[in-house]
């Protein structure tokens, strides 16, 4: 969101791609933007925003999603690769990736409970957003932060509609989610 714009060139559709003479693998790991691949060269893996380092995880408590769905298929897609070398687009080099797989699903299965708990009762996107901020320890100190975080809880409650597990409904000019009985 404080980013400036950056203009798209070329859109990627094939399994490889040429840059400045080398040739990389791609692998499609939609679910944290729609499209978003990660780049394999020799032994190692450019995760892009895939999964999230450890200290990224802790700091954010979440990792950002727009298709929470596509991110977990991506992460157990990511899981069955055998580079020597990995590299998140948030994170350090490793060369295991398990765990960090393994902690990020953990984060994202956090998150998903939260939403779900938060919507017992009937209960407003906004009131969700705050409820999960709370549940999760996760203060909202900045505007940028508050729609990120809003994001993804609400990546989140549409992933939990489509699970059948929340439905929604408008009332009185508020959209109102609630868990399925």
């Amino acid at each position: 969101m404080l980013a400036k714009p950056s203009q798209v060139g070329h859109i990627i559709e094939d399994d490889e791609l040429a840059v400045g003479g080398l040739t990389f693998g791609v692998l499609p790991l939609p679910g944290h933007a729609h499209r978003q691949i990660a780049l394999g060269w020799g032994e190692v893996l450019f995760c892009a925003d895939a999964v999230f380092g450890t200290d990224v995880l802790i700091k954010h408590g979440l990792p950002y999603a727009t298709d929470v769905e596509g991110q977990m298929e991506s992460i157990n897609r990511l899981q069955n690769t055998e580079f020597k070398h990995y590299l998140p687009g948030h994170g350090r080099l490793t060369h295991n990736i398990a765990p960090l797989c393994e902690a990020n699903l953990a984060a994202i299965r956090r998150g998903l409970e939260a939403v779900w708990d938060a919507t017992a009762d009937a209960i407003d996107t906004t009131t969700v957003v705050c409820e999960n901020s709370q549940t999760l320890a996760i203060p909202i100190s900045n505007i940028p932060q508050y729609y990120l975080f809003k994001s993804i809880v609400k990546a989140s409650l549409s992933y939990l509609v489509d699970q059948e597990r929340v439905s929604f409904r408008l009332e009185e000019n508020r959209l109102l989610w609630q868990q399925t009985r």
